[in-house]
């Protein structure tokens, strides 16, 4: 599957209110119960992607996620790879 089919699997998720993880567990107390999350927002993010030689930006969301044994938040990003350069 191509990066921009994952983006977009990842974005129809998002829209049709599927909350899913993509960790392991809570990045604060190491807690991976799926029992203990609950969701506590979505924000919305972009990904630039290139295209058929032409940056493409994409519109989706990324779930937040709150740990009912520490309490805290954390975002949960989705397994895309990513490819950087410095310029």
């Amino acid at each position: 599957m191509s990066v921009e089919e994952q983006v977009k699997s990842h974005t129809r998720r998002v829209e049709a209110g599927e909350p899913v993880r993509y960790g392991n567990g809570c990045p604060h107390c190491a807690n991976s119960d799926s029992e203990s999350f609950r969701v506590h927002d979505c924000r919305p993010r972009s990904f630039r992607l290139i295209v058929a030689g032409c940056v493409e930006v994409f519109r989706s969301g990324i779930w937040r996620w709150i740990c009912l044994i520490c309490g805290k938040r954390f975002t949960d990003y989705p397994r895309l790879p990513c490819r950087t350069n410095a310029l």
